[in-house]
């Protein structure tokens, strides 16, 4: 039976400090157990075992690659869990450092391509993509989850067209604020492809938190998005419609009959929807009364067939906007997870050509996912030097957000809670 990885990241400082603390093993184990409590999580010994801290040194391998810096090995002398202790300056399985990989990851997040990143800080392309592969291993729920982030109450839901090796392809996402809470790779977005991917969602979050159910999901009109999640989220009270996705729908209807027109049209549409928002009182009537006005305007103006299509429309997204009247201004639109989707395109147009037929997409997707949630905004934004992870509430472990998010996906750890 193959031993279950138990790796955990211990911040020694310099290099230098940790080299002289290896030779001591009593200074090692006390310096290893105060660093677990200061960041609030307990190692993940076996089950049953009370865990405390009965360590003891259990043998060590040098990295050779690496300079042959000592990796040592501790075991709890209770349960026998054995644990690595990895320093922060080394990452698991690679050769590299980390803060030499903190940068490329940066610069490939900021918008340089994979070659570029090698030739500025000496890492193989081949590497980088490994890596990010290897953090798209871990769930994106339960990481988020361990950073203290709560499950999300309103989540957002989209689809992303993109093209592989010449072939279409598609990008689910799971998103809340700009936090994303899963993503993968499908071959089609009909509702029978898209609900595994909810279903995998619902029993993620379920192992987190039993009694969890979105109360808000925001979609964009999608039929095939609309069923899937209805068939899936079946105790969400409420779904809503982007207001943006709406406006822009209603004028493909008389685009084929004036372009003008449609464009007037959805301009009058979502001031209509913003003004209706904004009355606290009245709001039944004030909508039923300005969509009313509306079609009242358009019927003389209009050929009946279009007319009568355009009434059928608001017919039926009427109550999507009367549902997004209940709720904040903000829940309406799709602006972050569009921010999402266009950051995620600049990246896949760049590498559309380096995916082997085989290669595992969902997983450098879920790797890139995890990255974006924790690299923080640039010092210009307004949640600078945050990350999307910290504006959602998360508590890190580490002031470095690598070093936390190597912490998180240690597996040799679990939170407290």
């Amino acid at each position: 039976m193959k031993n279950k990885n138990r790796t955990i990241v211990v911040d020694f400082g310099e290099e230098s400090y940790y080299q002289n603390i290896i030779g001591n093993g009593k200074a090692f184990l006390e310096f290893v157990m105060a660093y677990i409590m200061s960041i609030g999580f307990q190692l993940l010994h076996k089950q049953y075992c009370t865990g405390g801290s009965c360590l003891t040194r259990h043998s060590h391998y040098a990295r050779v690659k690496c300079g042959g810096i000592t990796i040592w090995r501790i075991q709890c002398t209770t349960c026998k869990a054995v644990f690595t202790v990895m320093p922060s300056f080394l990452i698991r399985y690679f050769s590299c450092k980390t803060e030499q990989v903190k940068r490329a990851i940066i610069a490939y997040h900021g918008g340089l391509s994979f070659e570029n990143c090698a030739i500025c800080y000496n890492i193989s392309p081949m590497c980088l993509y490994r890596l990010i592969c290897a953090f798209g291993k871990h769930c994106l729920a339960t990481m988020l989850y361990q950073a203290g982030v709560p499950l999300p109450k309103n989540l957002q839901a989209d689809e992303k067209h993109t093209k592989c090796l010449g072939e279409k392809g598609y990008i689910p996402l799971l998103t809340c604020g700009h936090a994303i809470w899963d993503i993968d790779y499908i071959d089609n977005v009909d509702e029978q492809t898209l609900a595994p991917f909810y279903q995998q969602f619902v029993e993620q979050t379920k192992a987190l938190e039993p009694n969890y159910a979105p109360k808000t999901i925001t979609h964009d009109g999608f039929k095939a998005t609309i069923k899937a999640l209805r068939e899936i989220f079946k105790n969400t009270c409420t779904y809503l419609l982007c207001w943006l996705h709406a406006c822009r729908s209603i004028g493909n209807i008389i685009t084929s009959y004036s372009k003008e027109e449609a464009d007037k049209i959805s301009g009058r549409l979502w001031i209509m929807l913003l003004r209706c928002h904004k009355k606290v009182s009245l709001k039944n009537v004030s909508r039923r009364s300005c969509l009313t006005a509306l079609l009242r305007k358009y019927k003389p103006l209009l050929p009946p067939d279009i007319f009568e299509e355009l009434k059928a429309w608001i017919d039926r997204k009427k109550p999507y906007f009367y549902a997004g009247m209940d709720y904040p201004l903000a829940l309406s639109f799709s602006y972050s997870i569009d921010h999402i989707c266009n950051h995620l395109d600049r990246k896949l147009f760049m590498m559309k050509h380096f995916h082997h037929p085989n290669a595992r997409k969902d997983l450098f997707l879920k790797g890139f996912a995890l990255l974006h949630c924790f690299i923080p905004y640039q010092r210009f934004a307004i949640n600078a030097f945050k990350s999307p992870a910290q504006v959602e509430g998360a508590s890190l472990p580490h002031h470095d957000w690598f070093v936390s998010l190597l912490i998180l996906t240690s597996q040799g750890y679990h939170k407290i809670r």
